[in-house]
């Protein structure tokens, strides 16, 4: 019992110390708009940068395009035509940007909808993974695999010992190993690591500029609003009022597929 006590504990002080490096992974991120429409899927280039016993995760697309945009202005381009190019700025990418910080156990949500920044607060997720013995080879690491149900969904996750670090994309973490690879069982959702640096730069800015403090609850409804009806979420976040073109018909939904389902 007491060598079993050890060996957590040099495990622990392992996982710690390998938290305090500076790392930068990047994950491949496919994921459909709309859970009935596999023509729906988009793209994108997520980051998990871990330092100083914190991770970031966000996209890097939209990190580039955000600097790109910031200089431009800077340099006298219109911000209304500039907004137009939605590729070379990042604005079909995704928006948030979340930290993990390990030391107090709490998760910071920070999103950007339209013109206002939003964020909450949060503990870090206690995910209740099941370990299974199936393996597979990602990046040159032995992987292991890992099922779980978080958020209202069902996922399978693949993790190294071999980088002993507890964290991986979005807000999945908790393993023990880092997770190169992740997807939820209906495959809406697919993160897969496709690079890892070691001692590389990292860009811990968010680039929100000022956050409107908000709950995690409040934030999903804005989000959802955002989406499905655009001329409800401007109404309730503006002074100014919306009417649809046509008001003899209900207005229809845009079809809405969160990553979380509550």
């Amino acid at each position: 019992m007491k060598t079993k006590y050890i060996i957590i504990l040099l495990f622990s002080v392992a996982i710690f110390s390998a938290q305090k490096k500076i790392m930068k992974i990047s994950y491949q991120y496919n994921y459909l708009t709309d859970s009935t429409n596999k023509l729906s899927e988009k793209e994108d280039l997520m980051i998990l940068a871990i330092k100083d016993n914190k991770s970031y995760f966000y996209s890097e697309f939209k990190q580039i395009g955000d600097s790109l945009l910031e200089d431009d202005v800077k340099n006298g381009i219109d911000l209304a035509n500039a907004l137009k190019i939605k590729e070379k700025y990042g604005l079909s990418k995704n928006s948030y940007f979340i930290t993990k910080d390990y030391q107090s156990s709490l998760l910071l949500f920070s999103d950007k909808i339209m013109n206002n920044s939003y964020s909450y607060f949060e503990q870090i997720p206690t995910i209740p993974w099941k370990i299974l013995k199936k393996d597979e080879q990602i990046l040159g690491y032995q992987t292991i695999q890992a099922t779980a149900h978080f958020a209202g969904r069902d996922y399978i996750a693949w993790f190294t010992t071999e980088i002993p670090v507890f964290d991986g994309p979005y807000k999945f973490q908790g393993l023990p190993g880092l997770i190169l690879k992740l997807t939820d069982t209906k495959n809406n959702f697919l993160f897969k690591a496709i690079a890892i640096e070691k001692n590389k730069y990292i860009n811990t800015n968010s680039k929100m500029g000022k956050v409107i403090p908000t709950t995690k609850e409040k934030y999903a409804e804005l989000k959802k609003n955002s989406v499905t009806n655009f001329i409800q979420f401007i109404n309730s976040t503006s002074e100014v009022m919306v009417s649809p073109v046509n008001t003899s018909e209900k207005p229809k939904e845009k079809p809405y597929n969160p990553i979380e389902l509550n």
